[in-house]
C-alpha cells in the first residue's frame, strides 16, 4: 500500500484532535465588514456622471414596460380571429383587456 504523504497524516492528525463542537458561526461584526466592502465595491466610478445612469435606469424600465405590453398585444392577437395584419386601436385593447 502506499505510503502517505507526512503533510496529510500531520493534517489528518490535527482534524482528529480538533473539537467537533467548535463554533462553525462566523464572528461577530464579519456580515458588517462583508456588506461594508460589498458596497464600497458597488459606488459609481468618478468618470461616470450620475444623469448617466439615471438614464441607463429609466431606459432599462421603458424597455421592461415596452415588452410587457408587447406581450399583452401579442396574447391579445392569439385570443382572436383577427388576421395577422388587422390590429385594432390601443385604446380599445387598453379599454377591453386592462383596464375594464
Amino acid at each position: 500500500m502506499n505510503q502517505l504523504d507526512p503533510e496529510l497524516k500531520r493534517l489528518i492528525r490535527w482534524s482528529r484532535a480538533a473539537d467537533a463542537d467548535a463554533a462553525t458561526e462566523a464572528p461577530y461584526g464579519m456580515a458588517v465588514r462583508i456588506a461594508s466592502r460589498w458596497r464600497a465595491m458597488v459606488v459609481q466610478s468618478e468618470t461616470e456622471p450620475a444623469w448617466w445612469r439615471q438614464f441607463q435606469v429609466t431606459a432599462a424600465w421603458l424597455s421592461v414596460a415596452i415588452l410587457v405590453i408587447g406581450a399583452s398585444v401579442w396574447t391579445s392577437r392569439l385570443e382572436t380571429d383577427l388576421g395577422a395584419y388587422t390590429l385594432t386601436p390601443a385604446y380599445q385593447l387598453i379599454a377591453k383587456n386592462i383596464a375594464p
